[in-house]
């Protein structure tokens, strides 16, 4: 393509030394036909130049180049040729990786869309790096009817990726979550820095933290080298909170689902028994009851836990655990 527009532009050219020299011999009408001519033939070749490129400039660009070139005679070439090559180095600097101009994200072809695979068929195509950002994004989107903890991790494996695209994507996502939470925890620290707050309302603060910082963690928001400490803030003010909201059902069970996150079976085990004795409804618990018996190879634990109530049936992911122990 280059080598094409350098061969047309080298004819325009031409051209327009001979339309000079037929206005030196007085043939006007030889003059203005060659010369147009030779503009014709150096906005075709700065045509065909920046195509290369740019994929989507408007026709009325090149008939402005065409009628610069014919109107202004001899500087209107070279004026062209240095607006066409401005643009040539502009867009060089600013964007590097120009075979992928067509692969922008556009919402309008994604959106609706309908894909040819389910949720289970999402990280083949979303981790795919040679398939199209387009068909990558369709992918993501299709994440929208799962769990938000399950489209983070698989996001998460996005921010090394090496589409542009993809990776800034991914990383706005994460970024807008991590900032609504952050933003929710400072207005919550600054509220508790208030002296006048009595005690019920400092502990529906703390325990409005200990959430927050657990919703971090579960929600794959953080790297694991923060993972440590973030735990350790949700169990501070989790603990802080039950000194007054003792019968606090959910935030006992929120303490069960830190401590089995945190491999502290017995501690969770104890958070959740209690969560049972505040009259906290038993399906809420006893799936992960008995997931802390499967950690700890307690698999007799387990039958006894999923057969203490019949409401874990009208629960679809675990009425098919429950079946396949029952028979087991």
């Amino acid at each position: 393509m280059i080598l094409l527009s350098g061969m047309i532009l080298v004819f325009g050219l031409a051209m327009a030394s001979i339309s000079v020299y037929t206005f030196m011999l007085n043939l006007f009408t030889w003059t203005v036909v060659t010369y147009f001519a030779s503009c014709v033939l150096i906005t075709f070749s700065c045509q065909l130049f920046l195509t290369r490129s740019f994929k989507k400039i408007s026709w009325s660009f090149y008939s402005f180049l065409g009628l610069v070139c014919f109107f202004i005679p001899l500087f209107g070439i070279i004026i062209t040729l240095s607006i066409v090559g401005f643009m040539s180095v502009f867009y060089t600097k600013t964007h590097p990786f120009a075979d992928r101009v067509d692969e922008t994200i556009n919402l309008d072809e994604i959106l609706p869309f309908s894909a040819s695979y389910g949720a289970g068929g999402v990280p083949l195509h979303l981790l795919r790096e040679n398939a199209s950002t387009a068909e990558r994004s369709k992918a993501l989107y299709t994440l929208r009817k799962t769990s938000l903890s399950n489209i983070n991790s698989l996001i998460y494996k996005l921010l090394p990726d090496s589409s542009d695209e993809m990776r800034l994507l991914a990383f706005n996502i994460l970024e807008g979550q991590e900032d609504s939470i952050t933003k929710r925890i400072h207005s919550i620290v600054s509220m508790l820095e208030n002296d006048s707050l009595s005690n019920q309302k400092m502990a529906t603060c703390q325990k409005d933290l200990a959430m927050l910082y657990w919703e971090f963690i579960y929600n794959h928001l953080i790297s694991p080298e923060l993972e440590e400490l973030i735990l350790d803030k949700a169990i501070s003010y989790a603990l802080s909170a039950l000194e007054v909201l003792t019968t606090d059902a959910t935030l006992w069970v929120l303490l069960g689902k830190i401590y089995k996150y945190a491999q502290q079976y017995q501690l969770a085990e104890s958070a959740f028994q209690k969560a049972i004795s505040f009259h906290i409804s038993p399906a809420q618990v006893l799936p992960y009851m008995a997931e802390i018996k499967y950690k700890t190879h307690d698999y007799q634990a387990i039958k006894q836990y999923l057969n203490l109530s019949d409401t874990l049936l009208d629960i679809p992911q675990i009425a098919s655990v429950k079946i396949f122990w029952d028979k087991n």
